[in-house]
Order: C-alpha cells, then structure tokens, then sequence
C-alpha cells in the first residue's frame, strides 16, 4: 500500500511538473508582442550606426546602404534589415490592428532580429 501510495505521488508530481513548464510556455508566446521586435530594431539600428561612418547617418536605408555598398553585410542581410525596418515603422505608425501578423510569423521575425543583431555584432 505504501509503496502504490509512493508511485502515485511521484506520477502526480511529474503530471504538475509537465503541466506547469506548458503553462509557463503558452504564457511566454502570450507575451510576444510587436513590440520585442521594435526593441530589437533598436538594436540593430544602434549597431549599423555604429558600422557606419558619421557622413552616411542620414538614415537607416542610406546606412544600410554604405554597408551593403561596401561588403559588410549580405545582401540577405540587407534585404531582412529592410523589411524589419519597414515593419518597425508599421509598429510605430499603425495601430496594432493594421500591423495584421500572425504570432507565428511575429516569432519568426523577431527570430531573424536575433540572428542578424548577433551577425552585426561580430563586425564590432
């Protein structure tokens, strides 16, 4: 009897342990929101204007530009920082409602932030 009473006990915390780490992640995607992908354009605008001598800081694209023009970045690089910052734009001239993006495709955005904040990084 003890020892069932035991083997239920340990189920019963596995079972709260599992349910808890899927609550913990279905909160976590709750919290995804336009706005993390701003925070990470901040980010990646602070590091093409650091990339970027002062006579191209007329803009982000005219930054994006030099640092095409001159091999410091792919031309994929380019093409995603474009798009990012065009949706930053969105994010801070529209409502959230004109933003229209799915959670999905938001997670895959802000996925790219990350991957090109951290290759712009490495040019530092």
């Amino acid at each position: 009897e003890y020892r069932r009473q035991r083997q239920m006990c340990i189920r019963d915390r596995v079972y709260a342990s599992v349910f808890l780490d899927l609550k913990r992640r279905r909160s976590s995607n709750k919290d995804i929101s336009p706005y993390a992908l701003f925070n990470n354009w901040k980010e990646i605008e602070a590091l093409i204007t650091q990339l970027t001598p002062d006579e191209y800081h007329k803009g982000p694209r005219t930054m994006v530009e030099y640092l095409s023009r001159n091999r410091m970045i792919s031309s994929e690089d380019k093409k995603q920082i474009l798009e990012l910052l065009q949706i930053r734009n969105k994010i801070v001239h529209s409502s959230e409602d004109n933003l229209k993006m799915s959670k999905v495709e938001l997670q895959k955005k802000i996925k790219m932030a990350n991957k090109l904040i951290d290759n712009l990084s490495k040019l530092i």
